[in-house]
């Protein structure tokens, strides 16, 4: 079902909402308030998760990582079109490639105390689930492309995104996935009856 779910959901997106590239927007406030979004949603996220039960706070964890790893991907993007424009020396004057570093080494943190906080199927479907849609808002929002955006196709859009995360969370939650292993969290052993 979750296999079915993830292939219908990529499919209904991609046929409704026809996406291709468009013109980066130069609108640098823009720019800076998904950036800002993005950024302060996975901080949010982060600070919440250290509050939560084990397995929230895993599954906080890792969709904060992958709301990183979508930006990550959007600014590696954004560097690639630097340096196709000036080269080398446009990509090093700029800032994307040194925040794209900074996003990687954050969200690969994020990523292994997820891991080590619960088992695995509770981290990576949220991981898995949150990069793609932080790159569509990243995308959308101030790379240039462009989605159809009639009531009919927005609806299909939104219902394909649904079936997406819903199909994922199904593969994580598979008892084929690794259970994850590791040494039990404090809080485990703080709560273990005595």
């Amino acid at each position: 079902a979750g296999l079915w779910l993830l292939a219908g959901g990529v499919t209904a997106f991609i046929v409704a909402g026809r996406p291709h590239g468009g013109q980066a927007t130069a609108d640098p406030l823009r720019q800076w308030l998904i950036i800002g979004v993005v950024l302060g949603t996975a901080l949010l996220l982060t600070a919440i998760a250290k509050r939560m039960w084990m397995a929230l706070e895993a599954a906080l964890l890792g969709t904060a990582a992958g709301l990183l790893y979508g930006l990550q991907d959007a600014l590696t993007r954004m560097s690639g079109d630097r340096f196709t424009a000036g080269g080398w020396t446009a990509v090093a004057t700029s800032w994307q490639p040194y925040a794209v570093v900074a996003l990687g080494v954050t969200a690969l943190v994020l990523v292994q105390s997820a891991f080590e906080t619960a088992p695995l199927r509770l981290s990576l479907p949220a991981l898995t689930a949150a990069q793609p849609l932080a790159g569509i808002a990243c995308g959308v929002g101030f790379l240039g492309d462009q989605l159809r955006v009639t009531p009919g196709a927005l609806a299909w859009q939104a219902a394909g995104i649904v079936a997406i995360v819903v199909g994922i969370v199904l593969i994580g939650r598979h008892p084929a996935m690794p259970p994850g292993s590791g040494p039990p969290h404090p809080r485990a052993r703080a709560l273990a009856p005595r």
